[in-house]
Parts: structure tokens; C-alpha cells; sequence
């Protein structure tokens, strides 16, 4: 007979502590996706978040104590491409998470088969309005 015990944390394995001490901030996270961590660090700090759908389905691991918050959150999303927007007062009032550095990107806007496709588009107006 094989008895087997599990115990919530060694399943989970994840470990998100999050203080905030004014404008300090200590961490200690195992293993934690990072869009749990934006959410916690959020709801903490009552800053807003946009482009969370950017959040690689990723997990992280960092742990750092007395750190400025906006260091500390820096450490927290430096796998990232962000930016910090700051208040009239110069606090720290949100953050935009731009992309996933490992997704792919699709087409930019001057790439050449869309400068292609301008070029023929404007060709064609100027045909038709000389056809009037």
C-alpha cells in the first residue's frame, strides 16, 4: 500500500508576499504567474494597470526587501516592456505594460507590403478623380 500526502504549498509550489511599507516595498515571490503579482501589486498600491492582456503566461521568481516601490516594481516586470505614468504630484499613478518581448509581432505599420498597398491605394484615388 502507497500512501501519498500532498500539502498545499508543495502542489502549488508558488509564494507571492507582497509589503508595503509607505513608499518602500519588500517581495518574496516563488514560482508565481506574473499577472497574479500586477494584480496583488495593484490592489496594494491602488495604482492602475492596462495592457494586462500583455502578461506572458509566464511564472517568476524574485525576492528583494526595502526597495523603493517603483524599483521594486521595475525588478518585478524587467522581462517586460512597460511604462510608468506619473501624477501631477509625481506619484507613481499607473502602469502600461506594452508587450510580451516573446511574442511576435505582427506587421508594423511602415513595413514594406503596407507601404505597397498605401502606395496603390493613393495611385488609384488620383486615377479615379482624373477619370471625372
Amino acid at each position: 500500500m502507497i500512501l501519498l500526502i500532498f500539502a498545499p504549498a508543495a502542489v502549488c509550489g508558488e509564494t507571492i508576499d507582497l509589503k508595503l511599507n509607505g513608499d518602500s516595498l519588500s517581495a518574496k515571490i516563488e514560482d508565481a504567474p506574473i499577472k497574479q503579482i500586477v494584480q496583488k501589486l495593484q490592489a496594494k498600491k491602488t495604482i492602475w494597470v492596462k495592457g494586462t492582456e500583455n502578461l506572458p503566461e509566464t511564472n517568476l521568481s524574485v525576492e528583494f526587501e526595502g526597495l523603493d516601490f517603483r524599483e521594486g516594481l521595475e525588478r518585478i516586470l524587467s522581462s517586460l516592456n512597460y511604462c510608468l505614468i506619473y501624477g501631477t504630484e509625481g506619484k507613481l499613478a499607473g502602469v502600461i505594460i506594452l508587450s510580451n518581448p516573446g511574442a511576435k509581432a505582427g506587421p508594423s505599420r511602415n513595413s514594406k507590403s503596407s507601404l505597397r498597398e498605401k502606395s496603390k491605394k493613393q495611385s488609384s484615388k488620383r486615377s479615379s478623380k482624373r477619370k471625372r
